[in-house]
């Protein structure tokens, strides 16, 4: 009778074994996918760009998914430690970004589902925000324990967030969160009150929000590039040069003091100088049919563009350009895949996400 009942509980405890895994995998550093051997460096999620040189090495990717990779972002704790939102759930890497491994969540809410945007709390340790879409609906989560438990703050039916930014509140000392919806509208949510606010409408799908040295910049898809200076009042659309009415996906600007300034459309790159009330427009080496697909501004101010499968760079403010990287060439040349967005390692490497 005791070795019956000695066998149930082996049972028993492998069963909840089996069960939990897929719940603790990620945190122990354990990927399911890995461990049927599933591996893979050739498909080229993540690509790793040495900044001094054109030597490039593919990221092993240990995940039978191959999403579009919208953004990488370092944890503030631990450099080391990566994320990246993708169109089928969120990826961690705790070594830089060499190995990606598919994260869940405790209770699952963002399995499978697309991530858009991850924003940590730079004053508020452990502070995270995080927006999804799943099932035809959007949601805002919230955690403090490094993604492991999620508290949804935020849903709408239909609705993607595109973008977070978080900004100095309306009171002393605390912040709000931007939220910047698919409808056009900008919502304003305070962490400490719980209280949502309307905050903008621009009747056209809010694409990107940077925000520098009190001004708040707005890229929409139909409607152009917006701003507000100063902290306060109502947002004005740029003009002074810049192309209205074109769709815009990107805006990149030095943070601290809003100089220099970059926009850029499907046809076109525009800087300004004078915290967008001037534009020019910016010069580049984009073959024939190439589209931007975004310009993204380098810690040390080096302006880069992306474009299909190209990575173009200027170190002179869009004067000149070369192609710093072509993913046909690259260590995943056979991938058929394209730059979806870039990031900078703290040990100067660039990290480039792909897309189908």
């Amino acid at each position: 009778m005791e070795k019956i009942t000695g066998l149930f509980i082996i049972i028993i405890s492998a069963g909840i074994f089996l069960y939990l895994l897929p719940f603790f995998s990620p945190i122990l550093g354990v990927d399911l996918a890995s461990m049927n051997g599933t591996g893979d460096s050739a498909s080229g999620q993540i690509i790793f760009l040495n900044s001094g040189d054109s030597q490039n090495e593919v990221a092993v990717w240990h995940s039978s998914l191959k999403p579009d990779i919208f953004e990488i972002q370092n944890s503030l704790s631990d450099t080391s430690v990566l994320y990246t939102a993708t169109s089928q759930g969120l990826f961690i890497s705790r070594d830089g970004g060499k190995n990606w491994y598919n994260w869940s969540d405790l209770e699952r809410k963002i399995d499978g589902a697309s991530i858009y945007k991850i924003t940590f709390d730079k004053n508020v340790s452990g502070r995270t925000f995080i927006s999804t879409f799943k099932n035809n609906r959007g949601y805002i989560y919230e955690t403090r324990d490094n993604l492991f438990s999620l508290n949804q703050i935020f849903d709408a039916s239909g609705e993607i967030v595109y973008d977070l930014e978080l900004v100095h509140g309306s009171r002393p000392g605390s912040q709000d969160l931007l939220i910047g919806l698919s409808d056009g509208r900008i919502l304003s949510y305070s962490p400490e009150t719980k209280e949502f606010r309307p905050f903008a409408d621009f009747g056209s799908s809010v694409y990107d929000i940077k925000s520098a040295n009190s001004h708040l910049y707005v890229a929409t898809k139909s409607n152009g590039v917006f701003a507000r200076t100063g902290g306060s009042g109502a947002f004005s659309p740029l003009a002074g040069g810049i192309v209205s009415g074109e769709s815009f996906k990107s805006i990149a600007v030095e943070e601290k003091t809003g100089v220099p300034l970059y926009a850029a459309s499907l046809n076109s790159a525009f800087a300004s100088f004078n915290q967008g009330l001037n534009w020019s427009g910016v010069k580049t080496i984009l073959g024939s049919g190439e589209k931007i697909d975004s310009v993204v501004l380098a810690p040390s101010n080096e302006l880069y563009l992306i474009s299909g499968q190209k990575l173009y760079r200027s170190r002179d403010s869009g004067k000149n350009w070369q192609i710093v990287f072509n993913l046909a060439d690259s260590a995943a040349g056979g991938s058929k895949r394209k730059i979806s967005n870039i990031y900078f390692s703290q040990n100067g490497k660039i990290i480039i996400g792909t897309k189908s």
